[in-house]
């Protein structure tokens, strides 16, 4: 699951689905997925970048490819 800070994002968590938590005006540590067993990564804006609504347009897209490939998800 690749998702923003959200309902689904916690519901993937909650069903232990790998997922890509992408976060921008919300801190990870506060409101990012629940730990657990299941894979997770998030991306968000470096720590320099103030948490507001502009902080989202600082995370590129081959940040998130990167993090999808992590999963290394091969059959």
């Amino acid at each position: 699951m690749i998702t923003i800070d959200s309902f689904p994002m916690h519901v993937s968590a909650a069903v232990e689905t790998p997922t890509i938590a992408i976060m921008g005006a919300n801190s990870s540590q506060q409101w990012g997925p629940y730990p657990g067993r299941y894979p997770r990564i998030v991306v968000e804006p470096p720590p320099e970048i103030p948490r507001d609504e502009k902080a989202m347009a600082t995370i590129q897209t081959p940040r998130v490819i990167d993090a999808f490939d992590s999963f290394n998800l091969s059959r």
